[in-house]
């Protein structure tokens, strides 16, 4: 039971660090359009940033659905976690943010996945 609730704890922790880094890297990528005047490089960063804003948001309500629901739910919810943190440490990293709510999603996913006593 402890492992279900430190991989919850784990898990909203990976996500809202990756919106953080969501918001984070939108308003440097407006910032960067502002001041180098580069209008491609400030839109590929907010485009990113939409990105890491709905893989947060689907970390989050996996995290939420495989919570406290039956061990189907949580193993079904641990390889979601795995693999969508994999995507975004492979395709997403923008920052330290992201990088690190990436790595603590995955070892939420992976407590998910560990049998329960």
């Amino acid at each position: 039971m402890r492992s279900n609730s430190l991989a919850k704890s784990l898990g909203f922790l990976g996500g809202i660090l990756i919106l953080l880094g969501s918001v984070v890297t939108f308003f440097s990528g407006v910032i960067f359009a502002a001041i180098d005047r580069s209008l491609r490089e400030g839109l590929g960063q907010t485009g990113l940033a939409f990105e890491q804003l709905v893989v947060g948001l689907l970390i989050l309500v996996f995290v939420a659905l495989s919570g406290g629901r039956p061990r189907e739910y949580a193993t079904a919810g641990g390889v979601i976690l795995v693999v969508v943190s994999i995507v975004v440490l492979i395709f997403l990293t923008g920052g330290v943010l992201v990088l690190l709510g990436a790595i603590l999603a995955l070892i939420a996913g992976i407590l998910f996945l560990l049998p329960r006593p």
